[in-house]
């Protein structure tokens, strides 16, 4: 495997860490919140929809990257 074709896989493992993190962190805070007062409940949705929306930003960054390695290994 090329140095290019390492990092860019290692880069793809680091967009899908940093996804899931990004995802399960903000469904524990938006849960806290609705633990913390059920006021908040529509607020701890929208930070999980948002949560949802940060983990496909960054998967498709991702694939993107994946789609990156594909195209070199072409080659």
């Amino acid at each position: 495997m090329s140095l290019a074709a390492a990092l860019l896989y290692r880069l793809v493992l680091m967009l899908f860490v940093a996804g899931v993190g990004a995802l399960i962190g903000s469904i524990v805070a938006a849960l806290s919140l609705a633990f913390l007062d059920p006021n908040l409940v529509f607020e701890g949705g929208i930070a999980a929809v948002s949560a949802v929306g940060q983990f496909i930003a960054i998967a498709g960054a991702a694939i993107g990257a994946l789609a990156g390695l594909v195209i070199l290994h072409q080659q």
